[in-house]
C-alpha cells in the first residue's frame, strides 16, 4: 500500500468515484461500444472499466455528499472550480480506464469519448500528488511474467493482455524516461507495438532514445498500416493479436534503417555522411549488439565492415571527449 496519506483505505476520493465509475457503466453507452469492439461485460468488468455521466456536476456532488472536501477533489483532479466558484466534474460522458501506480495504488484515470464526439478522444487525469502521466503506465492487471508489450492506448492494452501478454500504454505520451525505468523493473523483455500510422512508426524510432538504456535488447513490431493491436482484437480476436505480435524485429534494426532511408544515398559523399550518422547511434549500442550493426550498415552503405568500425571509435572518442 502506498505511503501516501491521500491513498489509504476507502476514504481515498480516487477509489470512491472509481466506484461510483463502474456503477454508472451498465446503464450507459460504453457496454455497446465496448461490446462492438469485441470486450463484452466479462471482459468489462474484469478490468474494472466505469463510465462518467455526462452530468456537469454528478461526481461532485456525490462525493461531497459522502464527506469528501471539495479541496481534495480539485488536488485528485476529479473536480474543476469554475469562474463562478462552483465545482465540475473533471469528466464527463467518457469511458473511464483506472491508472495505478507501481504499488497498485490508484493513481488517476483515462477517459475515452464516443466515437465521432468533439474534443480529445483520450483524456488523462490532470497533474496532481499522486498523477503524473509521464511517470505513469497504464496496465490493465499485472499479467503473466515475461515480456512486456508497450502500445499506444488502453484498449490496446487490453486486447494484448486478452491475448495472453503483460500489456502497458504510456498515458498518451511518447515513452519518457520515468516509464522506462517501469519497464526495466518489470524485466528486460520489452516488445514495442505501436498503431500502423506514420504517428506510430514514428513514435517506433523515437523511443529508441529512452528504451536503448534498457538491459536486453528490445523488440517492435510494424503493424499494418492504420492497424492497432484493439482493431487486429475486434476483427480476429486474440489470434489476430498473436499473429501480429510474432512478425517482430530487432527496434534498433528499426532505428538504424530509418537513420539511412532518410537520407540521400547516391553519392560517396552522401554515404559518407549517413555513414557517419549510423555509427553514432551504434557508438551508443551495448558491446554485443555493435557488430552485427556494423556488419548491417556496411551492407546497406557498400562500405567495408573496417570503415563502419572506424567511424564508431571516432563516435565513441567523440562522446568520451563530450563526457570529460
Amino acid at each position: 500500500m502506498s505511503e501516501n496519506p491521500m491513498l489509504q483505505a476507502s476514504e481515498n476520493p480516487l477509489e470512491l468515484a472509481h466506484g461510483f465509475f463502474q456503477a454508472q457503466r451498465p446503464a450507459s453507452w460504453a457496454p455497446a461500444y465496448l461490446d462492438g469492439r469485441g470486450f463484452p461485460e466479462p471482459v468489462q468488468r474484469r478490468f474494472e472499466l466505469g463510465y462518467a455521466p455526462p452530468g456537469w456536476h454528478t461526481l461532485t456532488e456525490r462525493l461531497l455528499g459522502q464527506g469528501v472536501h471539495e479541496n481534495r477533489l480539485i488536488a485528485l483532479g476529479l473536480a474543476r472550480r469554475s469562474r463562478h466558484g462552483r465545482l465540475y466534474d473533471f469528466f464527463r460522458d467518457r469511458i473511464m480506464f483506472p491508472v495505478r501506480d507501481r504499488h497498485g495504488s490508484l493513481a488517476g484515470f483515462i477517459g475515452r469519448t464516443a466515437d465521432g464526439v468533439g474534443g480529445p478522444r483520450y483524456l488523462n487525469s490532470p497533474d496532481s500528488a499522486v498523477f503524473h502521466k509521464g511517470s505513469l503506465l497504464y496496465s490493465p492487471d499485472k499479467g503473466p511474467r515475461g515480456r512486456s508489450v508497450v502500445v499506444e492506448g488502453p484498449l490496446d492494452a487490453i486486447a494484448v493482455r486478452l491475448a495472453g501478454f503483460r500489456a502497458l500504454a504510456p498515458c498518451g505520451t511518447r515513452l519518457t524516461e520515468e516509464q522506462t525505468e517501469l519497464l526495466g523493473d518489470l524485466g528486460d523483455d520489452v516488445l514495442l507495438a505501436l498503431d500502423g500510422d506514420f504517428s506510430g512508426r514514428r513514435g517506433t524510432v523515437q523511443a529508441w532514445q529512452h528504451l536503448s538504456h534498457l538491459r536486453g535488447p528490445v523488440h517492435a513490431v510494424l503493424l499494418p498500416e492504420g492497424e492497432d493491436p484493439a482493431a487486429l482484437f475486434a476483427k480476429g480476436g486474440p489470434e489476430a493479436v498473436r499473429a501480429a505480435l510474432a512478425h517482430e524485429h530487432l527496434l534498433v534494426d528499426l532505428v538504424l534503417d530509418s537513420v539511412l532511408e532518410h537520407r540521400s544515398l547516391r553519392f560517396v559523399d552522401e554515404r559518407v555522411a549517413a555513414a557517419h550518422a549510423a555509427a553514432g547511434l551504434i557508438a551508443a549500442l551495448p558491446p554485443e549488439q555493435v557488430a552485427r550493426q556494423v556488419s548491417r550498415t556496411a551492407a546497406r552503405l557498400g562500405f567495408d565492415p573496417s570503415d563502419i568500425t572506424s567511424y564508431v571509435i571516432a563516435a565513441l572518442s567523440a562522446r568520451m571527449t563530450r563526457r570529460f
